[in-house]
């Protein structure tokens, strides 16, 4: 249990005044458009004594998202590896999805400590990044959008009490308001991506490219990194290669990704259809590593295919490849977003091997996460499997080098 008590929690915008006035001023502010709904998710993590909140607008016909803001929570990395992968085998959102305006979902209620123990939502995505319990709740419901709130709690902490819900309730009607308001105001205005701005932190070049090499969306790291001079450029807006060996590895790597043949899965023969019940699915991936130019150092670039629906529409309507780049050094990769990307590992065991790399034992890796070891020692072998090394040194050569089994005998 957390040492926070979240009763005496103290306004962050307003000293000395109510808590929860402080957080319905703030509301009506980002309703009208004054604030950033992300200074209401602050406010009210720091309120109720929360990891992470989330507030999230659906459009009904498609499922698609109107807006998402968000305060806390797994890092931007973990955040592209819900919508890219553990969305799809979120085991709340089905519980969570049809409750009526005004009740309340508790997960603790429907998910023990054995089934979060085995479950791969929260085995491998969201126990590693820290997370555990959820409650959520609609804040409105029409005939075009709902809009849910979910307040998280972490691993170290326990689920929202019935007095922290009475308490909630106080300021419900508030939220909805201010969030109605904000949906009128911004009624003129073009949808954005919902996801930009969380994703838009990392210090990871993320870029979504389209089948025609057009770049859909590029974070402000992947923006540094094409005007850098390096191997990986844009022209006219197109993702490119400064060099025609690695221009034609990109372009094939993308026609490998078969993104123009379906705008809604993958093709069949990416399917996981052999996956135990609920596991994550295994998308294809393309590894493209290009040649230093200019003397810059080499780039890896890996190719991960997005599809509209189980993404939560999080690139558009419709197929994209998710890239993500960095420059070739001769350092370790401790970066689990790209070596959960290149390697097909889950952010539990990306946690582990690099883990490993720092020199830290399984009895020390169990500790520091929580976990068994057990648990550990089965993921470790899990990441000597999928990486091909069966030791240590093996495993830090592998990470120094990153992954060459996608573009083997590929030019760039």
């Amino acid at each position: 249990m957390t040492a926070h008590d979240p009763m005496t929690a103290h306004d962050p915008t307003t000293p000395g005044t109510d808590p929860l006035d402080g957080l319905v001023a703030l509301a009506y502010e980002a309703g009208a458009g004054a604030r950033p709904w992300a200074d209401v998710c602050a406010a009210l993590m720091d309120v109720f004594g929360l990891w992470s909140v989330q507030i999230l607008g659906v459009f009904k016909a498609n499922g698609s998202p109107m807006f998402s803001f968000g305060r806390g929570g797994p890092p931007a990395a973990g955040w592209l590896q819900y919508i890219t992968t553990y969305h799809a085998i979120n085991p709340r959102i089905p519980l969570a999805t049809p409750i009526p305006l005004g009740a309340w979902f508790h997960d603790h209620e429907h998910f023990d400590d054995t089934f979060v123990a085995t479950h791969p939502f929260f085995r491998d995505y969201l126990v590693p990044w820290g997370g555990r319990h959820m409650s959520a709740t609609k804040l409105i419901d029409t005939d075009e959008f709902v809009v849910f709130v979910g307040l998280h709690r972490s691993v170290d902490m326990q689920p929202m009490s019935a007095a922290e819900i009475a308490r909630f309730e106080r300021v419900r009607s508030h939220l909805s308001r201010a969030l109605a308001l904000f949906v009128a105001v911004q009624r003129d205005h073009p949808r954005m991506l919902a996801d930009h701005a969380l994703l838009d932190p990392l210090d990871q070049a993320v870029l979504a490219v389209h089948s025609t090499r057009l770049i859909g969306y590029c974070n402000p790291a992947a923006d540094r990194l094409l005007r850098s001079g390096g191997a990986l450029c844009e022209r006219d807006g197109f993702l490119d290669a400064q060099e025609i060996d690695g221009s034609r590895a990109l372009a094939s790597a993308l026609f490998e990704l078969e993104l123009d043949l379906d705008g809604s899965a993958p093709s069949p023969a990416a399917s996981p259809s052999a996956s135990p019940p609920h596991a994550a699915p295994e998308a294809p991936r393309r590894v493209v590593r290009l040649a230093p130019v200019g003397g810059q150092p080499g780039q890896i670039v890996v190719l991960l295919p997005v599809h509209p629906d189980p993404s939560l529409h999080a690139f558009g309507d419709h197929p994209c490849a998710v890239a993500v780049a960095r420059p070739l050094g001769g350092e370790v990769c401790l970066d689990p977003l790209l070596i959960c990307t290149a390697y097909d590992l889950t952010p539990a065991e990306a946690l582990v091997a690099i883990g490993v790399a720092q020199g830290h034992t399984p009895e020390r890796i169990a500790s520091d996460r929580r976990v068994s070891i057990a648990t550990v020692r089965t993921q470790l072998r899990q990441v000597y499997e999928k990486l091909g090394v069966i030791r240590q040194s093996e495993l830090v050569r592998v990470l120094v080098q990153m992954p060459r089994f996608a573009s083997e005998g590929r030019p760039g």
